[in-house]
């Protein structure tokens, strides 16, 4: 199977619908099935073949999202490019995976100019974008006018489909490597798992991001309309899900706190939508009630998976207006196992911490040129996230933290996500990030970085107090720091830790 099957499928049972909405373009899946053809047929012409890549720096667009089915009909493997990254980051990954055709837009040509001598294997250079093409690309509407027919690629299953970099960490960038038959188990995982309306479906997470790209294959294979917006922007998100009336989309929580924060959205609700996905991070408790008020009919499903599983392992659907269960990311999907272990790799009791560990049809191949990488993070068959977790008695995975940003303070183990969630429930807190610092007393010292809502008067006690009324004394934080500017983010929307920590440590 191909993930062209989607295609296929939507073709024969959906042809007039509309498929893309973007900037005001619009085109049906005939349509879009047609330039997914020319899109193949004009990669064919600059070498495309069985296996090579086809890299992509640009924000989201219609063109972007026929690049996903337009690579894989040529025989391709697709290379979406954080568009966040430093010139000497994108070069590092362009050269590893060794692209020979590179696409760019308006936005991310800028960086043409610095790439000039450090590019080892790409060839062309394809623009995106609706101005003039610059100098030394090629028009990706010129080409598709001339693209010829070609017969589309057999590749499939297990062969490689992406090259998705992971992001955020430190060291070398590990390139993720998705194959068709990935992305079919979670498309599939997700349609069985649905409890809601998927008809109209509104994407604003980047679509080199395993959020964004898998709406690529979800929209099409449920042959409904995907309305793309190239950027996260809370007052354009809040004006297009009204206008279009968006049924489902997927966030993460800080972009929530963002649209909750945006001006006069208290004012406005979006009554329209359905379901979220909800990614990232597990959306804390006190966050959904506050964002139920902006979607009032929606259902928030919390979602557990990473870039290597190529999208959700978990799924959390709230069928009852229970709670108890809301800081979960849920059960294990029907086609994945989830275990949480020790050291040992033995499995840990209902209610203890340890690894969490998954076995999936969505597991990826490995890291890209990378064997080492790849042996320690899949051992005996198991994928090792490195994230730190619990099953409750009900089989409900909650996820507590990286293990890396696990924090020991007096002998004690602090996991952040338990902290912030505290804070959070403060109402003149917009967002937040705890983590650990060197310290002489306490080994380390728990530190909270706090964002204030607009107008908020807050102070490092204010904090504190509060805390101590919430948690157990000793994961308090020790230090605050109110800060107005904004957390550091991953392309995905993750805070990076690891910044905050180089930047406090100092």
């Amino acid at each position: 199977m191909q993930i062209g099957q989607f295609l296929r499928r939507a073709l024969q049972v959906a042809p007039h619908q509309i498929a893309t909405r973007y900037n005001g373009r619009e085109q049906t899946y005939t349509q879009f099935a047609e330039r997914v053809k020319q899109c193949a047929g004009a990669l064919h012409e600059l070498g495309i073949s069985d296996g090579e890549r086809v890299a992509v720096l640009s924000l989201n667009s219609n063109r972007y999202q026929e690049l996903f089915y337009g690579v894989a009909q040529a025989g391709g493997i697709l290379v979406p490019l954080n568009t966040r990254l430093a010139v000497n980051e994108l070069t590092y990954m362009l050269n590893d995976c060794g692209a020979t055709v590179l696409c760019v837009d308006d936005v991310l040509a800028k960086h043409l100019a610095d790439f000039a001598g450090k590019l080892e294997t790409v060839q062309h250079v394809v623009f995106l974008g609706d101005g003039d093409a610059p100098a030394n690309t090629l028009n990706y509407e010129i080409l598709l006018q001339s693209a010829p027919d070609v017969e589309p690629s057999t590749r499939g299953g297990d062969d490689l489909f992406g090259i998705f970099y992971t992001g955020g960490t430190t060291g070398l960038p590990k390139g993720v490597m998705q194959s068709h038959n990935n992305y079919l188990a979670t498309v599939a995982d997700t349609l069985i798992m649905r409890r809601a309306n998927w008809g109209n479906q509104l994407t604003t997470t980047p679509f080199f991001h395993v959020s964004g790209s898998i709406f690529c294959f979800f929209t099409v294979a449920c042959g409904s309309t995907h309305t793309i917006l190239s950027r996260f922007d809370p007052l354009t998100y809040i004006s297009t899900a009204k206008a279009v009336h968006a049924q489902a989309t997927f966030l993460v929580p800080s972009m929530i706190t963002a649209l909750l924060n945006a001006p006069e959205s208290d004012s406005i609700t979006l009554p329209d939508m359905e379901i979220m996905m909800i990614g990232g991070s597990p959306l804390a408790p006190t966050l959904r009630k506050q964002a139920q008020t902006l979607f009032p009919n929606c259902r928030f499903v919390n979602t557990y998976g990473m870039t290597e599983t190529a999208g959700g392992v978990t799924y959390l659907y709230p069928d009852t207006d229970d709670d108890s269960k809301s800081g979960s990311v849920g059960q294990p999907s029907y086609m994945a196992q989830v275990r949480v272990i020790d050291v040992d790799g033995c499995d840990m009791p209902v209610g203890e911490l340890g690894e969490v560990v998954m076995q999936s049809g969505n597991v990826m191949q490995g890291y890209w040129n990378k064997p080492a990488e790849t042996a320690s993070a899949i051992r005996n068959g198991w994928l090792h996230s490195g994230d730190v977790g619990y099953f409750d008695a009900d089989g409900y995975l909650y996820i507590v933290d990286r293990l890396k940003d696990m924090m020991i303070t007096g002998g004690e183990n602090v996991y952040s996500a338990e902290v912030e969630n505290a804070i959070y429930q403060h109402p003149d807190v917009a967002s937040c990030a705890v983590i650990g610092l060197p310290d002489d007393t306490w080994g380390e010292r728990i530190h909270a970085v706090v964002i204030p809502k607009f107008g908020a008067d807050l102070t490092a006690e204010t904090i504190i107090k509060h805390c101590k009324a919430q948690i157990a004394s000793y994961k308090c934080p020790k230090t605050v720091d109110i800060r107005k500017t904004p957390l550091p983010m991953s392309g995905a929307g993750k805070v990076l830790k690891h910044v905050l920590r180089e930047e406090y440590g100092e």
